[in-house]
This record gives structure tokens, C-alpha cells and sequence, in this order.
């Protein structure tokens, strides 16, 4: 289908991006909230489910960086407007966000609080953000040489950046556990921000699009992944208990660099950019709210991290009583809705007036840099 802009769009994607930012507000709320998980603890019907809600993190980042390869691998040129509206954005919760924490605190900020709100690209204040700033600058030379590989060589740079930054990521330590107990071995391949494996997603979103690769049984090998994925959790909790380290527990199903997360990813883009949403008011529900996914995320991380999570949404009042999934749920629902309706305020008043300025200078800024940069 097309958006007002002209601009075609696969719904399949748009909503799969939907639910994939619902389901990081659940791993936040693992991650984040006032109960730690422990090995150790009693298996519950609650402890399952912050448990289970904690893989999705590893998942969802590369979801959405498969879906950043997928559509960015297609740009002939370098777009400085893109950047600019979406740094406003960026800019625009930082100082929002900032502020609220400012006078939740009566007022207190110390320098570095400042510094944090002010500069958040240079600061890394949402690391995900600077992340993709990064492979958005870069990316029309990715295109360049994704355009002009072969397939078998576009193959092959995947299979080598995922065997080294995933696979041995993933495996490499898991045989030094017995004997180091050492949880970092091997972490030196993965850098900072995860800028490398981010850059391999990339590739891979833009493999997957420009081959238009699709599985047989998709749908089947999705939920046996996601089965393996979940049993590995309880695996690796025995794992913890016996070596005495809680970190071992998610040490298969944690972080974007797992292999698994990345298989369940990309077997995920390959199932829902195939559904076929017709025009109906489901199509137009996810066509408003898909462009303004992102500002769930910056919403509801950075500085308000804490505030919501230890305070608004503590699930620390709700572990211990039968309440608590619908704590969960309650949660998502509110965060999510309150950064969709956010970000269309910012958008009418403060996007939409600076529609002409922002135009001009992204034009000289294209025409600058085709100068420098052909």
C-alpha cells in the first residue's frame, strides 16, 4: 500500500515493527524494574513471564535493524532531511523526557544530567539511536557494495560476519564456563553499541530483500525457534544454579548478538513481510501509527527509565500476586499509547511548522555533500 507521502509500504513489516516495540516495553520491564531475577528463585507463573519477557530485547533490536537493511538498502542517495527530522525527534524526547525528570525531582539536575539531555547522539544517552546514526551515515556505501557483489559474495560476507560476531559469540565462552565462570570470554568481538553485528543485520535485512528470500514453513520453524529459545532458558537456569552466577541463565537468549535471536528474527521478516493486509481500518491503524514506532522507545528509556519502571510501573508491587501479566500488559498498552499520541503533538506543532526551513537546508546540505562525496 501507499502512505499520503506516495511512499510505498509493506503493512506486514510495519506491523511486525508494532509488535516488536510492544514486546521491548515488556523486556524494559523485565530489565528494568525493581525485581532482579534470580536462578535461584522459585519457578512461578510470574517468574515466568518477566523471564520469558527478557529475551525479546535481543530479538526485537534485530528485527529492527533487518527492517533498517531492508528499506535503507534500496536509497540511491544520502538524504540529510531524513537525518535531520529524525534527530529532531531524538532532541525532542531527550529535553521532553529531561525535563520531566527535572521537576519529578523538584528541580535537582546535576552537570552531567544536563550534558546527557542536551547532547543525547554524542553522549549515547539512547544507545540504539546512536547506533543507527551511525549505519545511517555509512549506509550509502553499504548500498554500493551491496549493489555490485554477487549473491554467493553477499552470502559469504554474511556467513563470516554472523560466524564470527554471532556464533562464536554465542558458543565461544559457553565452552570456557566450567572452567573460567567467566561470562566475558570472547566478548571482545562484540564492540561497543554492538556497531559491528549491527552493521551485519544490515547486510542481512538487505540480502533478504534484494533476493526476496522466503522459507518453506516459515511459520513452523518460528515457533520451534522461539520454543528452543524458551527452553534454552530454562536450560541455562540450571546451568546458573549449579555455577553459582545468575548471568548464565540468559547467556543463549540475551543480547542482539545471540545467534538465536537472530534466527528468530529473520525468520520473523520473512513471515510477516509476505501477510497481506487489505485496505480496511486494521491497514489504516498500522499506517498511522507504524512512523511513530521509534518514539515508544525514546519515551519510555533514557531518563525515564527509572521513573517509570521503579516507580509508575514497579512490578515489584505486583510480583508476588496474581495480577501481575495484567500489570504487564497495562503497562505496554499505556507507554505505548503515550508515545504514539506524544510524538503526533510534536509532529503538528513542532515537525509540521518546520517543514519549509527544514527543506532548505537539508537541499544545500545534499548539495554540499554530493560535492565532496559523489
Amino acid at each position: 500500500m501507499k502512505s499520503k507521502s506516495g511512499r510505498k509500504r509493506n503493512l506486514g513489516i510495519d506491523l511486525l515493527k508494532i509488535i516488536c516495540m510492544f514486546m521491548v516495553i515488556a523486556f524494559h520491564y523485565s530489565d528494568h524494574g525493581s525485581v532482579s531475577l534470580s536462578a535461584t528463585a522459585p519457578i512461578t507463573f510470574n517468574w515466568v513471564i518477566l523471564a520469558t519477557s527478557r529475551i525479546w530485547g535481543g530479538i526485537c533490536n534485530a528485527v529492527f535493524m533487518l527492517v533498517t537493511g531492508y528499506y535503507l538498502s534500496k536509497d540511491k542517495k544520502f538524504s540529510w532531511k531524513k537525518a535531520i527530522r529524525l534527530y529532531m525527534q531524538v532532541y525532542f524526547f531527550s529535553i521532553f523526557c529531561g525535563m520531566i525528570c527535572i521537576w519529578y525531582n523538584h528541580g535537582s539536575a546535576d552537570i552531567n544530567f544536563i550534558v546527557r539531555m542536551l547532547l543525547p547522539l554524542s553522549s549515547n544517552k539512547y544507545w540504539f539511536f546512536s547506533t543507527y546514526f551511525i549505519i545511517y551515515f555509512l549506509h550509502r556505501y553499504f548500498n554500493v557494495i551491496i549493489e555490485h557483489v554477487t549473491r554467493e559474495q553477499h552470502f559469504t560476507l554474511i556467513a563470516i560476519g554472523l560466524g564470527i560476531y554471532s556464533v562464536f559469540y554465542t558458543f565461544g565462552s559457553c565452552l570456557m564456563l566450567p572452567i573460567t565462570k567467566d561470562l566475558s570470554f570472547s566478548r571482545w568481538v562484540s564492540g561497543g553499541n554492538g556497531v559491528v553485528i549491527y552493521i551485519i543485520l544490515y547486510f542481512t535485512g538487505a540480502y533478504l530483500r534484494k533476493y526476496n528470500i522466503s522459507f518453506q514453513f516459515d511459520k513452523l520453524i518460528l515457533i520451534l525457534l522461539l520454543a528452543v529459545e524458551i527452553a534454552l532458558l530454562f536450560l541455562m537456569r540450571t546451568v546458573a544454579v549449579k555455577g553459582g552466577n545468575d548471568g548464565y541463565i540468559y547467556y543463549f537468549s540475551w543480547g542482539t548478538e545471540k545467534i538465536f535471536p537472530i534466527l528468530i528474527s529473520v525468520v520473523s521478516l520473512t513471515v510477516f513481510k509476505k501477510i497481506n493486509i487489505k485496505e480496511s481500518v486494521l491497514s489504516r491503524g498500522i499506517m498511522y501509527i507504524a512512523p511513530s514506532v521509534f518514539a515508544v522507545y525514546l519515551l519510555h528509556i533514557g531518563d525515564m527509565r527509572a521513573l517509570l519502571f521503579r516507580y509508575v510501573f514497579d512490578n515489584s508491587k505486583v510480583y508476588d500476586s496474581p495480577i501481575m501479566l495484567l500489570h504487564l500488559l497495562m503497562t505496554m498498552v499505556i507507554l505505548f499509547t503515550a508515545g504514539i499520541v506524544l510524538d503526533k503533538i510534536r509532529l503538528f506543532l513542532i515537525d509540521r511548522p518546520l517543514t519549509k526551513p527544514i527543506n532548505a537546508l537539508s537541499e544545500k546540505l545534499d548539495s554540499m555533500t554530493e560535492k565532496c562525496f559523489p
